[in-house]
């Protein structure tokens, strides 16, 4: 069942949630563009940056963080100076691993686009804020085409865009930014939280026609094949919160329910007496369509009703002929049961 949210889905921007779907959506993105690649002589791989950080929020209590001063060994002589003992805090680094898009040329495994979707680190952690600097300068220097993907409301923007131009930009939750090397024009998509993510365009060698990735899919895609229905609790608002005009749309959109129920009823067999048994279903579909039959016929509950199905040339194919086959079978048709 796909995210009630007809874009982007802002609970997914929750810091222990994003990096699944991070993952996932570079995943789906390279799913998406590879058998198109293929055909102009071109494919995409998944590169990773690894470092070590700070995590974004405390993993050890705040007592453990101090370690004890080791107690001072009296020794015999005092000739020797005794250092004092510093404070001692625990190492709390975790290992940032971050996955990005790279687009090849087949002929000589030539890099020339990279696509990266942005993180919290990128934004908000300094050294993992250095590194994507680092890499946007490399990408600049080296004439490869960049395309930036910030679905994360939270921290400074830090797309390859200039600042002054930011500010100009019409009211926006999200951008997308392709910088296009040798280009004489800035390509950005500021995107609402109430629109759907943009077909941006990808740019491939100069003079060859861009590919496009349709994000919104990639981004649909992700959330299917990820536990997000289950996980995501819409009982409380997104973090970070959405802005004052958007939390009631939000709260709307969040109040249908991001799972299907199930279809558990089975089909009844009706006999003289009205008593009724139920009956092992073929599938789904099928026990849908003798739900809505039987749903008709207990209106005629002074015919005798049974349902064979096993007779194929009676089982309705589709929703009219359920109809009209319930008004037959409840007037005049008097199958046998089956067993």
């Amino acid at each position: 069942m796909p995210s009630p949210f007809p874009g982007m889905d802002p609970y997914l921007e929750h810091p222990e949630v994003w990096p699944g779907v991070h993952a996932r959506l570079v995943t789906e993105s390279a799913a998406l563009l590879q058998p198109r690649l293929r055909a102009r002589g071109y494919y995409v791989d998944i590169g990773e940056r690894i470092w070590l950080a700070r995590p974004q929020r405390p993993i050890y209590p705040d007592l453990a963080l101090a370690r004890p001063a080791r107690p001072r060994v009296p020794r015999e002589t005092i000739a020797v100076a005794e250092p004092d003992e510093p404070v001692r805090i625990a190492r709390a680094e975790v290992q940032v691993r971050e996955p990005y898009l790279v687009i090849y040329r087949a002929e000589g495994a030539e890099v020339v686009t990279g696509i990266e979707v942005l993180s919290p680190t990128n934004k908000l952690d300094r050294q993992g804020r250095a590194l994507y600097e680092q890499k946007q300068a490399e990408t600049r220097e080296a004439g490869v085409h960049l395309v930036e993907i910030d679905l994360l409301r939270d921290g400074p923007r830090v797309v390859e865009f200039p600042d002054v131009l930011l500010e100009e930009l019409p009211r926006h939750d999200y951008l997308v930014n392709v910088a296009r090397r040798g280009g004489e024009d800035y390509e950005i998509y500021p995107v609402r939280i109430r629109d759907r993510l943009p077909r941006i365009r990808v740019p491939l060698k100069a003079g060859e026609e861009d590919e496009v990735l349709d994000l919104q899919a990639a981004l649909d895609r992700a959330y299917d094949q990820g536990p997000y229905p289950e996980r995501l609790d819409d009982a409380r608002p997104p973090t970070p919160p959405l802005a004052d005009d958007d939390a009631a749309r939000g709260r709307g959109v969040a109040a249908h329910p991001r799972r299907a129920p199930l279809m558990t009823a089975s089909p009844a067999v009706f006999d003289r007496s009205g008593r009724f048994e139920e009956r092992t279903v073929l599938s789904r579909l099928e026990n849908w369509h003798v739900g809505f039959i039987e749903g008709l016929l207990r209106s005629f509950s002074r015919h005798t009703i049974s349902i064979n199905l096993e007779r194929k040339k009676r089982w309705p194919k589709n929703f009219a002929s359920a109809c009209s086959a319930a008004v037959s079978w409840a007037g005049r048709i008097r199958t046998p049961g089956f067993r």
